[in-house]
């Protein structure tokens, strides 16, 4: 639910996604911030946010909804059969990479959903930090090596007519 609530930002359409009426969304909510003895979500005539409890708290829920996805994946390629939904965070520039990536994976496993969400590096390790992104494809300069693995290399060209040209290379 409160994966659903970060998603949405309003209480009835994260309500909807999860099945469950507003009002059952709320009560259960407030189930769970009595039962931590804390606000999670701070309220006024709608959701404005969560508090640095809810965050911690939405943080640790995004951790256990991923492994348990992750655990019904796995399961799930033992058959040869992935399912499920991957979320990849791309840097602009990797997006017609990241392209015929999802391509060749969708013809390799046709119940596998991807999204593909064009991102900074930064928004990237954030979002892989809190388990919002499965996978992401960024500038590995700025990436943490133990955790990564170089996809390509690019280079860039000037193309522009001979007269505006530089006369000579720059490398």
């Amino acid at each position: 639910m409160l994966a659903a609530l970060a998603q949405h930002r309003h209480f009835s359409r994260a309500a909807d996604d999860c099945g469950i009426s507003q009002p059952a969304f709320s009560a259960r909510i407030r189930k769970l911030e009595g039962g931590y003895g804390i606000p999670l979500v701070r309220r006024g005539n709608k959701f404005m946010g969560f508090t640095r409890e809810g965050e911690v708290v939405l943080k640790w829920a995004r951790k256990l909804l991923a492994v348990v996805e992750g655990m019904c994946q796995e399961i799930d390629a033992l058959n040869n059969n992935l399912m499920g939904k991957l979320v990849i965070g791309v840097i602009p520039t990797a997006l017609p990479f990241a392209a015929k990536v999802s391509t060749h994976l969708r013809r390799s496993h046709p119940n596998l959903s991807i999204e593909v969400q064009s991102r900074s590096t930064g928004q990237i390790e954030a979002r892989l930090n809190d388990y919002s992104l499965d996978a992401g494809v960024m500038y590995y300069d700025d990436a943490d090596p133990a955790t990564t693995e170089i996809l390509y290399e690019e280079s860039y060209v000037l193309i522009s007519p001979r007269k505006l040209a530089l006369v000579t290379k720059v490398r």
